[in-house]
């Protein structure tokens, strides 16, 4: 018969899919009491479930002398029962100082960019495995911990969901929790009951970081004066709020898909009026996912969703709302465009022009064809001169003029942009290829997902022997 804390463990791992056959799990082994009790009942679920198992230790050399005989520790657990165990040594101040973040977040990015390194080893080593997951061993109480640090700081929803059970890495392997539903003091009955000596760290006894603060002080007078299970209390919020938060996700991913209009790299376009009807909940969600799909993964405050929605909802028909790092949600009419920092306008775009044998070319937003000689015919031109001056690429000027396909006269660009629905401050910086007053081709934006629009003068037939190409290209 299984102990307590083995038995939730295996529970856990099958309620969550935690773990499964054929799989190989790197376990971040610190040498505490919660990575060593999951280390031993790891290597006694192993052969049944049907898993291969090694380890990860980070020497983050902050505590001189406990870190190495923590080190050590780990080493010869691991030695004595056969488990490979990985160490890595980082000054993790010294790189909190190159990386201008705290120790803490710093540690954080030393142990995970650990883990991934030594899953991407053993999945490189082994194709016929399953699958690599990464076990770390947060406990119950890390939760309510968690939730209530969350509370102080001003969270939503998603911060009182806490820590999941699973979820990605940087490097987008599986990280799970098999010991999240055992409460501490039970973790530490077991290790004595097994006579493990897990290394104990005295930094979590001292009120250093605001952590140890709600673990020491917070939580421990509100045991006593308020709520005497306040950790189980953390915890039920915790999977209420996932329930929910997982609920919303799955309506947004609904939301997001019916408004979506144009995907390209760097540019996420949706239905404005779409998003503008769709509860403010969703139409956050849907935000944040594309935002997060096209680099930004946090740092997005409820100010900026605030800004972004009287971007949407409002009466104008061009605004932005900026986001950190250079992300953007802009409008222009009838659209949303989620944008990333590095996506280029096509006025930051050089071009180049080239002939092609043949009648037959594939035109998109950033290519276009035409027939060389009867461009060169109706304006009495040579192919030299064609790629070489006659044919320009500038922003309009006043007589610019256009023949779209099956449009008997020539359209005025400035009557077109408003058609077009192209935003007044955005008209003088449209780039065209223009043969003097002529408008040949004018680029799709990949920002705002405008179509191109070409002339219909000059279309490749099937007596085109020649193309003249135009063709975007980013500059250096």
């Amino acid at each position: 018969m299984r102990d307590k804390v083995t038995q939730t463990i295996y529970e856990t791992i099958r309620t969550h899919g935690s773990i499964n056959r054929n799989e190989h799990i790197v376990l971040g082994l610190s040498g505490g009491p919660d990575s060593v009790c999951l280390f031993d009942v790891l290597t006694g679920l192993a052969a049944e479930i049907g898993f291969t198992m090694e380890t990860v230790h980070v020497n983050h050399k902050i505590r001189p002398g406990a870190a190495e005989h923590d080190q050590a520790f780990v080493e010869n657990i691991c030695r004595e029962r056969g488990i490979k165990c990985t160490v890595t040594v980082e000054h993790c101040e010294e790189r909190a100082k190159e990386w201008g973040l705290t120790s803490e977040e710093a540690g954080r990015r030393i142990r995970y960019d650990a883990f991934d390194r030594a899953a991407a080893a053993y999945s490189a080593d082994h194709p016929e495995c399953r699958g690599v997951k990464i076990a770390l061993a947060h406990n119950m109480n890390d939760q309510a911990e968690t939730v209530m640090f969350r509370i102080l700081r001003g969270t939503g929803l998603d911060g009182l969901a806490g820590i999941d059970y699973c979820r990605k890495s940087p490097a987008g392997f599986d990280i799970v929790r098999p010991l999240l539903d055992c409460a501490r003091e039970d973790i530490e009955h077991y290790c004595g009951e097994k006579g493990l000596d897990p290394c104990i760290d005295k930094t979590n006894s001292e009120p250093l970081y605001t952590r140890n603060k709600i673990r020491l002080g917070l939580l421990p007078y509100i045991r006593e004066n308020f709520n005497e299970n306040i950790t189980g209390t953390l915890t039920r919020l915790a999977a209420t709020a996932r329930e929910d938060r997982d609920f919303l996700e799955a309506e947004a991913e609904k939301t997001g898909r019916s408004a979506l209009k144009a995907k390209e790299e760097g540019i996420i376009v949706f239905d404005r009026g779409l998003l503008k009807e769709a509860p403010a909940a969703l139409r956050h969600r849907v935000i944040i996912g594309a935002l997060g799909e096209l680099g930004l993964t946090q740092d997005i405050t409820s100010v900026h969703l605030r800004i972004a929605d009287a971007v949407i909802c409002g009466e104008r028909a061009s605004a932005k709302a900026e986001f950190h790092g250079g992300y953007s949600v802009d409008v222009s009419y009838g659209e949303v465009i989620c944008s990333a920092p590095e996506a280029e306008e096509i006025r930051r775009c050089g071009f180049e022009i080239d002939i092609e044998e043949g009648n037959s070319f594939a035109a998109d937003k950033s290519a276009a064809a035409f027939d060389l000689d009867v461009l060169c015919g109706e304006h009495g031109i040579t192919e030299d001169e064609a790629l070489n001056g006659a044919v320009e690429f500038r922003t309009r000027r006043t007589g610019d003029r256009i023949q779209l396909p099956g449009m008997k006269g020539r359209k005025k660009i400035q009557d077109l942009f408003v058609d077009m629905k192209v935003p007044a401050a955005e008209r003088d910086a449209a780039v065209m290829a223009c043969i003097g007053h002529e408008v040949l081709w004018i680029p799709g934006d990949a920002k705002t997902g405008r179509r191109p629009r070409y002339s219909g003068c000059y279309r490749a037939g099937e007596n085109t022997k020649r193309l003249i190409v135009f063709r975007i290209r980013p500059t250096s």
